[in-house]
């Protein structure tokens, strides 16, 4: 049996703390050989190129760039991207993992997670569409505010096209 399991690199204010994390988890899947994907912050990247080296084996996607919500969380009083910021921060992180990382990016896992994630918010899926994104993930909340279980399946938006 194989478990997938995926990691949100993005401690900003400590990026050797993010470094230093993420060298112990590749320990462990090494150990065990099973595979896992690293959703990286641009800036984390950015500030420490050597991640490639670290990750070289395991699937890299992202995380946007820096770690700001892109729709209000009830109770969550933060900063929201506007439609073209969410459009740069994508386009920067992008790029930041085909320079570092030597591959192209086809995942984000969007910061903190909604409750249904984005389907109220065809536009953003738009903006994640455009450029290049296959897979969302950004299921993370349920109206209680609380982070969802495990018991919460993947499902796929639909396509005006």
């Amino acid at each position: 049996m194989t478990l997938l399991l995926g990691y949100d690199t993005e401690y900003v204010k400590d990026v050797d703390f993010s470094f230093k994390a993420a060298e112990k988890i590749v320990k462990v899947h090494e150990e065990f050989k099973q595979p896992a994907t690293f959703f990286m912050l641009g800036k984390v990247v950015e500030s420490r190129p050597e991640f490639a080296e670290l990750l070289e084996g395991f699937d890299v996607q992202q995380h946007m760039y820096s770690h700001t919500q892109v729709k209000e969380i009830p109770g969550k009083e933060r900063p929201v991207l506007k439609l073209n910021e969410v459009d740069e921060e994508i386009k920067k992180t992008n790029e930041i993992i085909k320079q570092v990382f030597k591959k192209d990016c086809i995942g984000v896992r969007i910061p903190y997670g909604y409750d249904n994630g984005l389907r109220d918010n065809p536009k953003i899926l738009d903006v994640l569409k455009k450029n290049g994104m296959k897979f969302i993930s950004s299921h993370g909340r349920t109206k209680g505010k609380k982070f969802v279980g495990l018991e919460v399946q993947p499902y796929k938006y639909r396509s005006e096209e």
